[in-house]
């Protein structure tokens, strides 16, 4: 799962130039994410009863 998304930011990057990507992860998840670029820009929220942040990466 995890190769997969990383080979769909690759992706969006080179093939469709995307400045920024944008994404919903789960709190738990938050270094994860941080370690590949991803930053924090809101505050938690829950989405399905697990509290969520939403988090981005500027590509350029």
């Amino acid at each position: 799962m995890y190769l997969q998304f990383f080979i769909s930011v690759r992706v969006a990057t080179e093939q469709f130039k995307a400045k920024k990507i944008y994404l919903e992860a789960q709190e738990y998840a938050i270094g994860y994410y941080a370690k590949e670029g991803f930053e924090v820009v809101s505050e938690p929220f829950m989405e399905d009863g697990i509290p969520h942040v939403k988090m981005e990466k500027l590509t350029i």
